[in-house]
């Protein structure tokens, strides 16, 4: 039997943990230095401005190990009462230039010309020759979204993954399934589709989108509407959706203790699940097929044995495809798990009373 599903640190919370630590530290670096800049760039809508004289503008290639990268280089003098101040700022939120955009700016600051600078009146040391946010910025925006969804993601998955098993009425849950329990119809939760991470998934799409709509040349107001726009609709779609699957019940192993049978949840095929008689029901089967690869995990897998008519016919009660899912983060030991639901079904439907 695979160990695979073990809980233990080597597993998948303590592979996740480890992996949103230090993605999480680069991705949250990444956030503090764009919103300290973008911060930095919006406060200049309210600069004051003055005359000043462009000395330096050239583009500058500076070759890596990956590529090269392009910068540009503005230096501009202006005065301000009497006093002269230099400045190499451009603008404060200016990450990535392209070499086609680069040359434009350098053929919009020639040296020499006259061009207007803003400056901060109480400290008129910092200047910039570009002042505001503007369609360029939202970039940076749109760039980080996926990535710190991703980390939400993940926080989300662990932190109620680690609730759910602390918190947990026992009398509501078997083991990762919760039930809901009318005395007459159980009802297992068997694949869940969380709202929180459905909506932050619904944006991703508004992401990509984003960065093809500066190209069509629209008017920034309207980009900027349509862009967050897209953001809002696409996580309230994503989180419609979700509730949707929830409510649908097509994944849900239901006991129906009135009518005397188990209707299994939506076949690996897609198919509708069997509604089966409680004096149908022969066994449950549990298997295990090997992962191909390392980097799978085994397929654990609860097969129901029916009679039906003169013949027997076999379903799908569960299987990794429904229930071992990357967003709830189980753990544990699988084989135990899905034992203890075997039992839980044949005793729910009188076909074993002890276990």
């Amino acid at each position: 039997m695979s160990k695979k599903n073990d809980s233990t640190f080597g597993g998948w919370s303590g592979c996740l943990c480890v992996f949103l630590f230090i993605a999480g530290a680069v991705i949250l670096l990444l956030d503090y230095v764009i919103a300290r800049d973008a911060l930095q760039q919006w406060r200049t809508s309210n600069y004051l401005e003055t005359a000043g004289t462009i000395r330096h503008s050239k583009i500058r290639i500076v070759s890596g190990g990956e590529g090269s990268s392009i910068h540009i280089e503005i230096h501009y003098d202006y005065t301000i009462n009497d006093e002269r101040y230099t400045s190499e700022v451009y603008r404060f939120l200016q990450r990535f230039v392209g070499e086609r955009k680069a040359r434009q700016i350098i053929a919009e600051f020639p040296v020499g010309k006259v061009v207007p600078v803003y400056y901060d009146s109480a400290q008129p040391q910092r200047a910039v020759l570009c002042k505001g946010l503007d369609l360029q910025d939202s970039t940076f925006l749109f760039f980080l979204i996926p990535f710190n969804g991703i980390l939400l993601i993940g926080g989300y998955g662990l932190f109620n993954s680690k609730c759910r098993r602390l918190f947990r009425n026992e009398e509501r849950w078997l083991r990762d399934f919760p039930i809901q329990n009318d005395e007459l119809t159980l009802r297992l939760k068997i694949s869940l589709f969380p709202t929180v991470p459905a909506a932050i998934i619904g944006t991703f799409p508004a992401c990509f989108v984003a960065m093809f709509i500066p190209l069509l040349g629209l008017p920034d107001t309207l980009v900027f509407s349509l862009c967050y726009g897209g953001l809002v609709l696409g996580g309230l779609y994503g989180f419609w959706l979700a509730m949707r699957w929830n409510r649908s019940g097509v994944y849900d192993l239901v006991v129906d203790k009135f009518h005397g049978e188990l209707i299994l949840p939506r076949q690996p095929d897609k198919t509708p699940g069997p509604v089966v008689p409680f004096d149908a029901i022969e066994d449950i089967e549990y298997s295990t097929v090997a992962a191909k690869s390392n980097d799978d995990r085994d397929e654990h897998v609860l097969t129901l044995h029916y009679r039906n008519g003169n013949s027997t016919e076999s379903a799908i009660v569960v299987s990794k495809h429904n229930w071992i899912d990357f967003l709830h983060f189980t753990e544990g030991n699988t084989e135990e798990e899905l034992t203890a639901l075997k039992h839980w079904i044949l005793r729910e439907t009188s076909r074993q009373t002890d276990v």
